[in-house]
């Protein structure tokens, strides 16, 4: 390394990659560029990767099967050993012939639209029930659920209605709205909220949150003093704010994700690989019964 170094010598990736067939690189497709959790975990998992000497090429698909393709294709002329996706739909065959034809290993994260291809994904329906069930323990009972709507099912509206039905109480659908915060006005945001008059809110993504806070402020209320809130997601303005979230096991996830993937490169198995990995919640001062 010392004689490198005064040699000024740094090593030939392109050389090494014609020895061993690998470019020791992989693509990964991001859904949205907004979402924290997001960042976070891709954050995470490029220095993870560095360490396995692979370099992490990062594009987004902003949630739309014609950039997800776009991507795709760029990422395979890049000469990626892996991708890793979170599919914007259910239609994805045509992904999964390209991988074959190209020799390069899929890992599905965060959803599932295919069972032929490998997967890492979040027990979202757990969050939701968790985040419910907290809620309906303190008493609430007008609770919105404003969830992300996406091609790919995540089934967060499985565990709100699993967490009314343990606890004997009737849900409303009208309680339960889809909102993207990326496309959609705050002015609906606002209007559902005023139509609704919740008492408790679970939002599934931070930047939903943030919209909320916004009409806290507008509105001068105060949580939990006038609504209680759940958010998912831990981040730095949860924390700052004292706010519940639904947080995931970043570093678990992140591991998980390289070993899937450049196991997936280096040893592919036969049959798909699936994986789910469960949230958990942080009870901090959002939430106060409601009586």
């Amino acid at each position: 390394l010392k004689a490198a170094e005064e040699l000024n010598y740094s090593p030939n990736l392109a050389a090494r990659s014609l020895k061993s067939n690998k470019s020791h690189m992989i693509g990964m497709i991001i859904s949205s560029y907004d979402s924290i959790f997001y960042s976070a975990i891709a954050k995470r998992l490029e220095r993870t990767l560095k360490d396995f000497n692979y370099r992490l090429l990062t594009t987004f698909s902003s949630e739309d099967p014609d950039t997800e393709l776009e991507c795709f294709n760029s990422l395979i002329t890049s000469r990626v050993d892996g991708i890793i996706f979170t599919p914007v739909s259910l239609k994805t065959n045509h992904l999964l012939n390209i991988s074959k034809r190209y020799n390069v290993s899929l890992l599905q994260l965060y959803r599932n639209a295919n069972n032929e291809m490998n997967s890492l994904t979040i027990n979202d329906e757990e969050g939701t029930y968790l985040a419910t069930k907290e809620l309906l323990k303190n008493k609430h009972q007008k609770i919105l659920l404003i969830d992300y709507k996406t091609s790919v099912p995540t089934f967060r509206k499985n565990g709100y209605i699993r967490a009314f039905n343990e606890a004997n109480i009737n849900y409303s659908d009208d309680m339960i709205f889809y909102f993207n915060p990326d496309n959609d006005d705050y002015l609906t945001l606002k209007d559902i909220i005023n139509k609704t008059k919740p008492t408790a809110i679970i939002a599934v993504t931070s930047n939903t949150g943030l919209h909320i806070l916004k009409y806290f402020k507008e509105q001068k209320m105060h949580f939990p003093d006038d609504m209680s809130l759940i958010v998912y997601d831990d981040s730095t303005w949860t924390q700052i704010n004292e706010i519940s979230v639904i947080s995931h096991p970043f570093d678990d996830i992140t591991k998980e994700i390289a070993n899937q993937i450049i196991k997936q490169i280096n040893c592919p198995t036969k049959e798909p690989v699936h994986k789910k990995i469960n949230p958990f919640i942080i009870k901090r001062n959002s939430v106060k019964p409601y009586y």
